[in-house]
């Protein structure tokens, strides 16, 4: 059992924005964490909750038609906001362009062009999820990482950390390769309850160094483009900048029905 102490979590800027907003705008900051660090405690024993499978790293892979939907997708937004590129990975942007590109995305993914064959996806990479009792976030957050751009990369964190519920499950999806730095940097469950259950002991509960000095230890999880990795409000993870290629991915979260009342943020799977 985990101690039934606060752990100290510094937060950085993240284009994940407040838990239950749902205007899909990026509420991060354009400064450095150094600059927006906040402290958030959070109280054990902490455990998973809810029914969702308990996905500890878990992969699962699009099909390649699935993948080239999506691709449609972020193609034709791309060219309606006057970004022209035969691949993801040729992109030539600035940082600041990217993020706003990113925003834009993320807002333009309630539409069903987006959500339908999305949801199709879910429903087939997830067999195990008993969809009718699950809501899914409404907005998919898009991410793009360029080499030379510090200030894209989220900063090691937990989701529950940012206010997450602890029935929430994560799906990240690669949509280009995300390997070396550009993958997506993670403990796994145990380690993650490891480090912060022996941080919740320090310093009479709290934690000097942080969360976000642990990044260095965080190893890479490789992944191809059209995989998805699953995991939880409790995983320690976060992003680096890519030294070479782009880095664009997706994710969204999953919560029982019970768990939280439809709003902007939480809505059903479309129906096919």
């Amino acid at each position: 059992m985990l101690p039934n102490r606060p752990v100290e979590v510094l937060h950085g800027h993240s284009q994940i924005g407040q838990p239950r907003s749902g205007d899909g705008e990026d509420h991060s900051s354009t400064s450095g964490h150094s600059a927006s660090q906040r402290i958030c405690h959070l109280r054990g024993p902490l455990a998973l909750s809810g029914w969702l499978p308990a996905w500890d790293l878990a992969r699962r892979t699009m099909a390649p038609d699935e993948f080239a939907a999506i691709m449609r997708w972020v193609k034709q937004q791309m060219s309606a906001n006057g970004v022209v590129a035969d691949t993801l990975n040729g992109l030539r942007l600035s940082g600041e362009r990217a993020r706003a590109l990113a925003q834009t995305l993320t807002r333009a993914g309630r539409s069903p062009a987006l959500r339908r064959p999305l949801h199709r996806i879910l429903r087939r990479m997830l067999p195990e999820v008993p969809w009718a009792r699950v809501w899914v976030q409404t907005y998919a957050h898009w991410r793009i990482l360029l080499p030379g751009d510090p200030v894209a990369p989220v900063p090691v964190h937990t989701d529950h950390g940012f206010g997450h519920s602890l029935d929430e499950r994560n799906i990240w999806i690669a949509v280009t390769d995300a390997h070396g730095p550009g993958a997506l940097h993670l403990w796994d469950l145990d380690k993650s309850l490891s480090w912060l259950s022996r941080a919740s002991g320090v310093n009479g509960g709290h934690v000097p160094s942080g969360i976000l000095h642990v990044g260095a230890a965080l190893p890479p999880v490789d992944v191809d483009a059209g995989a998805a990795l699953l995991f939880s409000p409790l995983h320690i993870h976060g992003a680096r900048m890519p030294r070479e290629a782009v880095r664009v991915s997706m994710d969204i979260r999953i919560i029982p029905r019970a768990s939280a009342p439809p709003d902007y943020t939480f809505s059903p799977l479309l129906n096919e």
